[in-house]
């Protein structure tokens, strides 16, 4: 082993002088917490069928006269891409199909 690398080892037990028993368990306690309030906030951030009728209703009002057609986006073509909804077609319509039109 080089002198270089041996340098930049870490003994086995190494520990930061920072972190304390006290601040490890905390660390560790940072990741459940955060995911729960995740899946908390995911819950909490549906929108119902009502909010996606208003926000058509609330176009609609906008233009005098005529017809709205708003394309949702595509398919990928490769399947190891993932598809994602057009953020204006999901605000207001929620679908996240591919290929979808709202008329």
């Amino acid at each position: 082993m080089s002198p270089a690398s041996s340098r930049f080892r870490l003994r086995p037990g190494f520990r930061p002088s920072g972190l304390t028993p006290f601040v490890i368990v905390i660390s560790r306690l940072w990741l459940p917490a955060l995911l729960s309030l995740g899946i908390a906030r995911g819950s909490l951030g549906q929108f119902t069928a009502a909010e996606y009728a208003q926000r058509r209703s609330a176009l609609l009002a906008q233009i005098p006269e005529g017809v709205v057609v708003a394309l949702g986006a595509h398919e990928p073509p490769q399947d190891y891409l993932s598809f994602y909804q057009s953020p204006s077609f999901n605000y207001l319509t929620g679908l996240l199909e591919p290929d979808a039109a709202l008329v």
